[in-house]
């Protein structure tokens, strides 16, 4: 797949560390929703401490939990979609604004080209399934 370097708008919010630290999560999610970046950070950051409570710790650049990202994209009105761990191809995606899990990895997928700080590894990787907008009826 073809690959745009897109840090989600990290930078122009001010975050200073350098990339890929483990904020794949907030920065997929800010691409594929075309949301601003510290709202989302800021958004994952309060359902995060709400399951640190619980015993999951999982602060947004360090590695979300994928319990806190699937519920903060349930949230959102996003839906998962299993692959059976197919490899990222645009055989195995819909067009359209994706998040991809990966394992051990987020990244956002619009209309088969992939939106993230890294660029994909001649490895193919395998999907475990996408997160998309659930399509609004009239």
């Amino acid at each position: 797949m073809l690959w745009i370097f897109d840090d989600g708008g990290r930078k122009a919010a001010g975050f200073r560390r350098r990339y890929g630290i483990g904020d794949c999560v907030p920065r997929s999610i800010a691409i594929a929703a075309q949301l601003p970046y510290r709202q989302v950070h800021e958004e994952i950051e309060q359902l995060a401490m709400m399951e640190e409570r619980r015993g999951r710790r999982c602060p947004p650049d360090r590695g979300v939990n994928a319990f806190v990202a699937k519920r903060y994209l349930e949230i959102l009105g996003w839906r998962f979609h299993l692959t059976n761990r197919a490899v990222l191809s645009e055989v195995h995606i819909p067009k359209g604004r994706l998040v991809a899990a990966i394992p051990r990895h987020f990244c956002a997928v619009i209309d088969h080209v992939v939106h993230d700080v890294d660029e994909p590894s001649a490895r193919p990787a395998r999907v475990r399934g996408y997160f998309a907008p659930i399509p609004l009826h009239p």
